[in-house]
Formats: structure tokens, sequence, C-alpha cells
């Protein structure tokens, strides 16, 4: 493996090695996502791991390097659930202090007439909702729900299974990238029919778009989610705007989107008889937060 390959050499084995690597994407295709995580943690840990590994072994270099990953995550993730229960205590007080204050029969009055009044403007749609067909509704809704927690409850024993293994294979990635990194980019130099030089500028272009996507991802969900709580308390809700933020911006993470949240929150809004609040935060979402 000392020698220099031919360029037909080098295509033969790219050739192989992308067969090999088509093969094992497919038998992991359902942890590729979890992959990709652990490849791009280990690249932005990097630096910290050539900085331990200076001073001490490759084996502790590593160790350190995972459990500084792992406080990068849990510590802010911590002090997020801290300040949101914090937040929520208050909540409870001023949600309860503000039902001790509303008339829930008119309340549910108001509500009901806002309902059938705009189902009598659909055309070919001859339904009245009574409070008696609310309750069999509430009623079927909590058989159902306790019918989805005992199937839930069923596959908690599955969800520990795929737990352990994805954390297997997360660390086994991780660490393996950590400790084996240079002998993987040698090994893609020379597998790269392209040449070496070629392999460093695209290996180096890919690292400054993981690097740009990573911080960029975290910033516009922040962004995102402080949109979207704000929309929420101009509307003319005013609780919890932490506890909205902090949510939001974690949907705003992930492919579902803060807009799970924030447009149903606006019609129960206009449901609740805030119309126009209501139809701020849906517009607000689908306008502002979506560009």
């Amino acid at each position: 493996m000392n020698h220099e390959f031919t360029p037909t050499q080098r295509r033969a084995l790219a050739v192989f090695t992308v067969i090999a690597l088509g093969f094992g994407a497919y038998f992991l295709r359902t942890y590729f996502v979890l992959i990709v995580v652990a490849a791009v943690g280990a690249y932005l840990f990097t630096p910290l791991f050539r900085l331990l590994n200076r001073r001490v072994s490759t084996g502790l270099a590593a160790t350190g390097t995972l459990l500084a990953a792992l406080v990068a995550v849990i510590v802010p993730v911590g002090l997020s659930v801290f300040l949101a229960v914090v937040q929520i205590s208050r909540t409870v007080g001023e949600v309860a202090e503000w039902v001790q204050a509303t008339d829930p029969n008119a309340l549910g009055d108001k509500v009901l007439k806002f309902i059938n009044s705009a189902l009598a403007k659909v055309p070919f749609v001859h339904v009245e909702l009574t409070m008696e067909s609310l309750r069999g509704a509430m009623v079927n809704v909590a058989q159902k729900g306790g019918e989805l927690l005992l199937h839930v409850l069923q596959g908690a024993v599955g969800g520990v299974v795929g737990a352990v293994t994805s954390a297997i294979i997360f660390l086994y990635v991780f660490l393996a990238l950590l400790t084996h990194r240079e002998e993987l980019h040698t090994l893609i130099r020379r597998l790269n029919p392209l040449g070496g030089e070629v392999t460093d500028l695209y290996l180096a272009k890919m690292g400054s778009m993981v690097r740009g996507t990573v911080g960029g991802q975290f910033v516009i969900a922040f962004c995102q989610g402080v949109a979207g709580a704000a929309s929420i308390y101009i509307g003319g809700f005013h609780q919890a705007f932490f506890i909205f933020a902090i949510l939001l911006t974690a949907l705003s993470i992930i492919p579902l989107g803060g807009g799970i949240v924030t447009m149903p929150f606006g019609i129960g809004m206009a449901l609740f008889g805030n119309v126009i609040g209501g139809l701020f935060v849906f517009f607000f979402h689908l306008v502002v937060v979506t560009n």
C-alpha cells in the first residue's frame, strides 16, 4: 500500500469501494442520518482531539473529546430545561388565575356559536355542533389516546433496543473517524482518480460547507423560534413567551418546523374570540417565518 497506484488501479479501486459503500449503506439505511450526525460531530470536534492528542494518548484524547461533545449538548439542553421549568411554573399560575376569572360555560357557548356560524357559511355543509357532540368527541379522543399510549408502551422494549443500537453505532462512527481521520484521508486521496490536490481541495470545500451549514442552521432556527414566539405575544397571548421561543427553536432545527405549533395555535386563538390575533399568528408564520 505504500506505492503509488496507477490511474487504472485507482479507477478500479474507486469503483469497488463505491459498490462496497453502496452495500453498506443499504444495510445501514435506517441509521443514515445518525451516521451523518456522528461524522459531522467528529469533524467539528477534530481540532479539540488534535489539541488533546498532543498531550495525552490517542485513547484518552478520544475519550476527552467524546465527553466534551456530550457536555456541549447536555449543558445547553439542561439549562434550557431548567429555564423552561421556571417559566412553566409561572405560566401555570397565570393560567390558573385566568381560569378562575373566566366563565367556562360562557366561553364554551361563545366558541360553539363561532364554530356554528363559520360552518353555516360553508356550502353543502349542514352540521351543527352541540355540547353533547363535543363531549362524545372528547370521549372518543380519550379512548383513542389510551389505545395509542398502550401501543407505545408495548413498543417501549423495542425502542430501548433500538436506542442502544443507535448509541453503539454513533459512538463507533464518532470515535473511529476521530482516531483514524488521517488514514481515511490518505485512502480517499489514493482512490480518487483526480489526484491528491483535487481531493484536498474538495475535502476543504466540504469542511467549509459543513461548518457553514451547522452554524447557519442554529442561527436560522433561533431567529425562527424567537420570531414565532414574538408573533404569538403580539397576537395577544402574553404567557409563556420563553417556552414558545425554546420549543419553536427546537422544532425549527428538525424538519418538522415551528409551524406545527404556531399555525394550529393561531387557529385556536381565532376560535376563542381573538380573530385578528389568531390570523396574524397564522399568516405571520406563512409569510415571515418560513422565509
